[in-house]
């Protein structure tokens, strides 16, 4: 899939459904959450997702990793619903939120 932001916003049809755009998420469906006691990521509907590492820097990292889902989503949201914002990114920025989803979706 190669997006493209934009007045065409995606080239494989997708086009602005950002609800087709999640379903291409592969992952951990729902809410993810960082336990800093555990050191584990979860999901509210699947439960452990992954036990990290206790390396120093185990709570920054779970944070980012239980927030994941959360701004994937935002991303795809903004690229796909939000015209005006489009209109002020600059080609730099719109490379850089097609390369996050494409790296989120496995692309």
């Amino acid at each position: 899939m190669h997006y493209l932001l934009g007045s065409d916003f995606f080239a494989d049809g997708v086009g602005d459904d950002s609800e087709d755009l999640m379903n291409n998420f592969r992952g951990t469906k729902g809410k993810w959450s960082y336990s800093p006691a555990l050191g584990e990521i979860k999901s509210d509907h699947a439960g452990l997702i992954a036990d990290l590492v206790i390396n120093g820097d185990e709570d920054e990292n779970g944070m980012v990793m239980a927030a994941a889902t959360d701004l994937l989503d935002v991303l795809q949201n903004i690229v796909t619903t939000d015209a005006e914002v489009l209109k002020i990114l600059t080609p730099e920025q719109r490379e850089a939120a097609n390369s996050a989803i494409a790296k989120a979706l496995g692309q």
